[in-house]
């Protein structure tokens, strides 16, 4: 046995040694004892549940209600983050019944905890039990009205006309929680292949392309478009909604300008030109694509290239998923470039990457502005 861990076994024995002679004294009526036990306790772990509680009783017993409530309210809300815990573990390994266990046990200890909630509601929503998940998205929002995500995950279950597009709120809301993590989950876990996948399309237009096209990647995120072209590009921009994934966008030293803003309102904006635009995975925040296209022609040089993913749907239009992004028939992007002008070039039916350990099939198209 290594020294820590020896000296970590002996703090623990001390402290559950520290808690029965407490309550002990507690239930003995000496509540100064109690109080002293209870506070070497806290010294050594300032989150110890059972500590904490004890300090509640001893206040009850003194009849300090307000201190009594404030300790118990710490108690309740480390016991529910611990739930939490355990339950994201469960959720991480696709085990959603038992993961939804455990959040009700944080409710429980914290009948208003947002995570939990948000929690029960992402887990039915795996479980494609929709109205399950409608109603806990809505009790998240009777306590944080008109919070973007979960009005948002509300409509893809068919709670109410799903929108055009997904708001710009849910998308900078969703992508400054995803940030910190965002490389790590989509090329681990996710096995995210598209930003390689519109490189090597766009050689095909381009086979002789090395360090000399003007390139926008729209919804840049956190940069993994800008290390797929790097090699093809003279010069690459970026535009994203989330501030957070941009910060990490920037730290690449690939783009030779970022922005925070909407997509749209930055080609209708733009004072320059591109060689290449891309859009790896953003066209799934949008359902109606008459904006983006038309956006286009402002942004490429005559005979410029577009080339970006949406998800797959075999029937006509554009649908809402339950996964909160929006998948599209290959007729409605069809006659929608068209009205828009555009020439289309190729498109292939890819996997874009994993979701719950199952492929997810999307189409990488390619259109060209004319050159007049």
């Amino acid at each position: 046995m290594s020294k820590e861990i020896h000296s970590s076994s002996k703090n623990l024995a001390s402290i559950l040694d520290l808690i029965v002679e407490a309550e002990g004294f507690l239930a003995a009526g000496d509540v100064d004892a109690a109080e002293e036990k209870y506070r070497l306790v806290l010294e050594e772990d300032k989150k110890n549940i059972a500590a904490l509680r004890g300090r509640a009783s001893v206040a009850q017993a003194r009849g300090h209600k307000k201190r009594a409530a404030r300790y118990s309210k710490k108690a309740n809300t480390l016991e529910a983050e611990n739930f939490c815990q355990e339950a994201e573990k469960a959720s991480e390994d696709a085990l959603y019944p038992r993961a939804i266990r455990y959040y009700e046990k944080a409710l429980v200890a914290e009948p208003e905890s947002l995570d939990a909630i948000w929690g029960i509601a992402e887990c039915y929503a795996s479980l494609d039990e929709r109205k399950k998940a409608a109603k806990w998205y809505q009790r998240y929002l009777d306590l944080e009205p008109n919070e973007p995500e979960a009005m948002h995950m509300l409509l893809a279950m068919g709670e109410g006309d799903a929108p055009n597009r997904a708001s710009d709120g849910y998308v900078a809301t969703l992508f400054d929680r995803f940030a910190p993590d965002f490389d790590k989950q989509l090329t681990g876990e996710l096995d995210y292949q598209v930003p390689k996948i519109l490189a090597a399309t766009i050689r095909n237009q381009f086979p002789t392309a090395k360090n000399s096209l003007d390139i926008l990647d729209l919804g840049c995120g956190t940069g993994l478009g800008g290390v797929a072209f790097k090699k093809l590009a003279k010069r690459i921009d970026g535009v994203d909604l989330s501030g957070e994934m941009l910060k990490r966008a920037r730290k690449r030293r690939i783009y030779k300008t970022l922005k925070k803003a909407d997509i749209i309102t930055y080609m209708e904006r733009a004072r320059r030109q591109y060689d290449v635009v891309l859009g790896a995975d953003v066209f799934v925040y949008f359902g109606a694509l008459e904006d983006p296209f038309n956006g286009f022609s402002k942004v490429l040089k005559p005979g410029g290239y577009v080339v970006f993913s949406l998800e797959a749907r075999k029937g006509v239009g554009f649908k809402l998923t339950p996964s909160g992004r929006y998948a599209h028939g290959r007729r409605y992007v069809r006659d929608t470039a068209e009205r828009a002008g555009l020439v289309e070039q190729a498109v292939n039916r890819e996997t874009l990457r994993l979701e719950y350990g199952e492929p997810v099939h999307g189409d990488v198209w390619v259109f060209q502005v004319p050159f007049n």
